[in-house]
Formats: C-alpha cells, structure tokens, sequence
C-alpha cells in the first residue's frame, strides 16, 4: 500500500470516529482489513477505536447521571433542574471536544504524523 493511501486511510479513521458508532465500524474494519499490510494503519485505527470506545464509555455515564438527575427533579425540582442543566453542559463540552481532538487527529494523520489520543494514547501498545 502506497504511503499516501495509509495516510488517507488513518486520516479517515480520525474523521469517521467523530460520527458515533459509525467511526467505531470504519476504523474496526480498517483495522481488520489492514493489520498486516501497515503497521501505521493499524495503530491509528486502533487509537482511534479506543478513543471512541472510552467517548462511549462516558456516554453511558451520562445516561446514568441523567437517569439520577431525573429522579431529583421528580423530588426536589429545583435542585434536580439545576443539576440537569449542568450535566446537559458538560457532555456539549464534552462532546465539541471529542470531535475537536478527531479533526485534529485526521488533520495530523493525513499529513503523515503518528497522532496519539490523549488519555489513550501513551498506554497503547503498538
């Protein structure tokens, strides 16, 4: 596989993995489909699995704190709307930086740079 192709293809990786689940089925299959053929390939697409499999991981936390905020507001409806609202601004700050950092990731990759996740990244082994 030419150089380029694997830049595209990591780049594309990065990109697809801000659409949720989506990016999780494009990377897997990039990953399935190249570990042997590119070393590069493959650890961008890995990267970018894990990525999106730790944002899923805080999406259910989220369902959770939302499920808990819920029944506050059922009891005691200032202080459950108040932390509603909070938890609605931290996963939109969440979420806007998730896909931040997957721009940034395939902008990187497609120039030909090893881009590593944080939190992710440096735990990895390649």
């Amino acid at each position: 596989m030419r150089r380029r192709d694997e830049q595209t293809l990591a780049a594309l990786c990065h990109f697809f993995n801000a659409i949720p689940i989506w990016g999780m089925i494009f990377s897997g299959f990039v990953l399935f489909d190249n570990r042997e053929k590119s070393r590069f390939l493959a650890a961008q697409a890995r990267q970018a699995l894990l990525f999106h499999g730790l944002f899923l991981a805080v999406i259910v936390v989220w369902m959770l704190v939302e499920l808990v905020t819920a029944l506050l507001d059922a009891l005691f409806a200032p202080l459950g709307s108040l932390l509603r609202f909070l938890n609605h601004v931290i996963v939109s700050a969440a979420l806007i930086g998730f896909v931040g950092v997957c721009v940034w990731g395939g902008l990187r990759a497609w120039a030909g740079e090893f881009f590593r996740y944080p939190f992710i990244g440096d735990r990895l082994q390649l």
